[in-house]
């Protein structure tokens, strides 16, 4: 007989990052990929990957002192444990798992470490670093893809294991016949993130320069290029009349 107990897996500051992360990222790819680097919001998607530059350290950090299964030691898989899973997965004969399973473990590092390498490249090209602008894009698609294979992982996890994740992502609990849930979900730390969260954010949007799109990132005090300037914006304007002109 199927369980029908509900235990708590997933901790309040867990559930905050995960959705802050969907909207931010998917904000931030909106407007860039969507509106274009010409848009007068572009420079918003540079402070939106400022912030969740910001969200992923802090949880890093959390994954060595966070809860059972927001530790990074409870979902460390080895290669063969990966191909393993995926191998019972497609056979239909995949054991489920409390925390993360093997393929959102490895899914969970992948847009970690991509997420860096956006914002980093990001900043150099806010520095006039244009040589890495085909990296920055390079990441940015390969963390389309591997947000487009989550997704579908997690269709494949709702069907197969008649497991509603996405909910448990919301309220914390899995069903499970397991008495190895977390004993609290953590309110003060996620007080304390949305703290730094809100106060970096503030900074941020204070030390936006709209007509010049600059930024100086608190902190470490770097101004950084996060769009064009209104004067050069008119530039190009004035320069794609002419030209049209011509034409």
């Amino acid at each position: 007989m199927k369980s029908n107990k509900k235990i708590l897996i997933w901790d309040l500051p867990i559930r905050y990052f995960h959705w802050f992360l969907v909207i931010g990222f998917s904000g931030a790819a909106i407007i860039a990929l969507g509106f274009g680097d010409d848009h007068p919001n572009f420079a918003y998607h540079a402070i939106i990957g400022l912030i969740l530059f910001l969200m992923v350290i802090l949880r890093i950090l959390y994954g060595f002192i966070g809860t059972t299964y927001a530790r990074f030691k409870s979902f460390l898989f080895n290669p063969t444990e990966l191909f393993g899973y995926l191998k019972s997965a497609l056979m239909r004969n995949d054991k489920p798992y409390l925390g993360h399973n093997p393929g959102t473990a490895y899914a969970m590092f992948v847009m970690l470490a991509l997420i860096i390498g956006i914002v980093l490249t990001g900043i150099q090209l806010g520095l006039g670093n244009e040589n890495l602008e085909e990296l920055h894009e390079i990441f940015v698609y390969t963390m389309l893809g591997i947000v487009g294979l989550h997704i579908i992982g997690i269709i494949f996890h709702i069907f197969r294991h008649r497991e509603n994740i996405i909910a448990s992502m919301i309220h914390g609990k899995k069903t499970s016949d397991s008495e190895s849930g977390i004993s609290s979900s953590r309110p003060v730390i996620l007080i304390i993130f949305l703290a730094l969260l809100s106060l970096f954010t503030f900074d941020l949007l204070s030390n936006y320069q709209e007509i010049n799109k600059t930024i100086n990132v608190p902190i470490v005090g770097v101004q950084l290029q996060i769009g064009e300037s209104d004067s050069q914006e008119e530039f190009n304007n004035n320069r794609y009349e002419h030209e049209k002109d011509d034409d």
